[in-house]
């Protein structure tokens, strides 16, 4: 399957709630975060504004990407067999986003 069909079937609640949840928002976001970390750690040798610059570049991608997986498992979640696992992939959203919005909120994340 190629990445652009991934990308909208999960945008399009058509993939079911385990490959979203464990396929796309926890391998995913293994995969984004090593490819931004490859990207951000040869700046830590060039100083703090190439740094900078460099967070600035990848933090929306990140950002993008977490929210399309958010979107993701709350649209797939009624893909299941047993509609328990639909509430509680929506409970996990609602608590992930929150935590986030929480944590900018209170400044719990360095600033860029």
């Amino acid at each position: 399957m190629e990445l652009k069909s991934i990308i909208k079937a999960g945008w399009n609640g058509e993939a079911n709630l385990s490959s979203a949840f464990w396929l796309y928002f926890v391998g995913g976001q293994f995969a984004v975060t090593l490819a931004l970390i490859l990207v951000i750690s040869p700046t830590l040798l060039m100083g703090a504004e190439a740094t900078k610059t460099a967070k600035l570049v990848t933090y929306p991608i990140y950002f993008s990407f977490l929210a399309w997986a958010m979107v993701s498992i709350w649209r797939c979640a009624n893909n299941v067999s047993y509609r328990v696992w639909g509430i509680l992939a929506k409970t996990f959203v609602v608590v992930y986003v929150g935590l986030w919005v929480l944590g900018y909120v209170q400044s719990w994340f360095p600033a860029i």
